[in-house]
Order: C-alpha cells, then structure tokens, then sequence
C-alpha cells in the first residue's frame, strides 16, 4: 500500500511539473499579455491613417486631411468624422482577454493568420506604423479573437467585424448635401421662388387673392435640408446619365449669397444627384426625391385656394367644338 501511495504521490509531482512546465512556455510564446490590460499599446494618439483590409482581399482606407477624414481612394470624399472617431477611441480603448491559443494551426483555425483572417487592421501615425493585428472568429457576443502582427497569442477583445466594414459606402458621410436650417435663405423651383427674409418665408409674386400654406413651405424645406446620399458613383457610370433630360432640378440660395444647383436623373431604383458644389456624383434614396418632385407653385397655397386656382384653369381651358351629329 506505501508503495502504491509513493507511486501515486510521484505521478502527482510530475504532472504538477508539466503543468507548470506548459504554463511557463506559453507565457514565453504569448508576448507580454496581461488579461485585462491594453491589446494595442500606443494605438491612442494623433492616429491619421486607418487601413482595413477583408477576407477577400478588398481594402478600405481611411486618411485624415484638410477640413477632417477621407475616402483618399474613393475621389477623398469626406467620411464620416463621428464614425472613424468613435473607432478609434474604441481600438485605443480595447482590453485584451485571456490567451486561447498560441499555435500557427490555431491561427488558422481562429481566422487571425497571417494569409487567414477576417480583418487585418493597420494604424498609422505621421507615416509611422502605431498598430497592426488581427480580427477573426466571434466565440461570443460582440466578441472576437485577435492576434497582433508578429506574435504568437491570441486573445479575445470586445469587438465586432461589423464595426470594421471594408464597403466605402459605410464610412462615408451620408450628410454631405444637408444644409443647416440658418444657412437655406431660398429655394428656386422650375414655377416658383421661395425667399426667407426676417424668419418667414415668402413666395415671389404672390397675388393679392392668395395666401402662402406655410405647412406646405416647411415640409418642402425640411425635405430640402434633411436630403442624405447613399454612396458615390463611378464617374464613368454616372457621367452619360446627365447627357438628357433631368427628372429634377432646383436652385438652393444661402447665406452667404452662393447658390446650389441640384441636379437628378433617375437611375434604376434609385436616383444620381450632381451638386455644383462637389466634384463627385451621388446616389441618393428614390422616396425622399419623389418627395420634392411634387412640389409646385399651385400646392404651395393654401389647399382651397390652390382648389380654385385648379377650377379656374379648368374654366378657362381651350374651347372645344361640340361633336358633329351622327350620319345618317
């Protein structure tokens, strides 16, 4: 029996040992991890560059510029200021969990490989390179495995791909048209032309009979003002679709005395848009332009005025010669 203990004591102390043997290596292979400490050291910062790339290979690339973020690559169209930095406050902010894994096969499996990943992620500051790592598989709720470049650990951090989308259009600012409510002092349709002078809006040529629907003026001018795009079209697509006739137009006046011009030719199921203001060609939700194409001088009296107007038209309309009486 003593000799079965002492045996049994023995394969204790050496599985002990390799415990504690396997616990030191991987610490060794696993960097400088401490759970709950940053995942990217010296990430936070005057970071001025941001480059996301996909599974499949497809790039994203964020860079800062005079007036705030672009798209460098998509024509450096403005992005969505709030949007990149509230990403970067979040990857500055990051913990990183506990090492799950530290083998090339894990890697692989994880999807935080070199040559397999879901993201790779590179931050930049004055050219020099301030974080680079890895995003892979989700085990739990806006949860993923990371692995920095050029090491072996891989931990969990609170994030998702979804906040690393490599589509353009999800980081750019869909704001680029609005127009702040102090700054829109004018609005000139095809048959009407609308002025705000001391807070209320008035309608050129107004007769002595009518009366402006200010409701009316409203709705058009919060419709005008709240316009969002969807994303930007190629150049080369959307360059023959304003060689015809346009499907909407209407002339913007601001404070300043500059005039917008906004142009709209109807594109599948959505619309292109050119502002004389910017270089590039949006494309913007069908409903909304639909929206403004039913504004017109006689709706924007008030509804029985516009009626009579309607009636009047109608009894002043063309005579028409009474049928000729059947042959017979």
């Amino acid at each position: 029996m003593r000799t079965l203990i002492a045996v049994a004591f023995a394969l204790l102390v050496v599985q002990l040992a390799l415990v504690v043997a396997f616990h030191f290596v991987d610490r060794g292979s696993a960097g400088r991890y401490q759970p709950g400490g940053p995942f990217l050291e010296g990430a936070a910062g005057d970071i001025d560059r941001v480059e996301i790339t996909g599974e499949e290979g497809e790039k994203l690339v964020i860079a800062r510029g005079e007036g705030g973020w672009q798209l460098p690559e998509h024509d450096k169209v403005p992005a969505d200021m709030a949007k990149v930095e509230a990403l970067l406050d979040r990857l500055a902010g990051l913990s990183s969990g506990l090492v799950v894994a530290t083998s090339a096969e894990a890697a692989n499996r994880f999807q935080v490989a070199d040559a397999a990943f879901q993201r790779h992620i590179r931050l930049f500051a004055d050219g020099r390179e301030a974080a680079n790592f890895y995003i892979g598989t989700s085990p739990a709720f806006r949860q993923v495995h990371a692995r920095r470049a050029g090491e072996a650990a891989i931990v969990t951090v609170a994030l998702s791909t979804f906040e690393l989308a490599t589509a353009p259009e999800e980081w750019l600012d869909k704001e680029l048209v609005k127009i702040a409510e102090e700054n829109l002092v004018g609005v000139v349709y095809s048959d009407f032309t609308l002025t705000r002078q001391n807070g209320q809006w008035l309608l050129e040529d107004l007769a002595a009979e009518e009366t402006l629907d200010n409701d009316a003026v409203a709705d058009l001018t919060l419709r005008i003002r709240g316009l969002t795009i969807q994303s930007v079209l190629d150049p080369q697509e959307a360059g023959p679709l304003f060689q015809g006739p346009l499907d909407l137009q209407y002339t913007l006046i601001l404070a300043d005395g500059s005039r917008l011009e906004y142009s709209f030719v109807k594109s599948g199921d959505s619309y292109a848009l050119q502002v004389t203001s910017r270089e590039q060609v949006f494309k913007v939700h069908q409903l909304p332009v639909e929206g403004l194409q039913r504004f017109s001088r006689q709706n924007l009296l008030q509804p029985d005025q516009a009626a009579e107007g309607q009636t009047d038209a109608e009894e002043i309309g063309p005579e028409i010669d009474p049928p000729a009486p059947p042959a017979e």
